[in-house]
């Protein structure tokens, strides 16, 4: 999940569920891995 670099636009579940909303969520997600 950490490993492939999904761009925001498609981390929709993603960035859902992590806290935040989907920008943050996939900005950390992006960080993060």
């Amino acid at each position: 999940m950490m490993a492939p670099h999904f761009p925001e636009p498609v981390n929709p579940a993603l960035a859902g569920s992590a806290p935040g909303g989907p920008d943050a969520g996939g900005a950390a997600f992006e960080s993060d891995g």
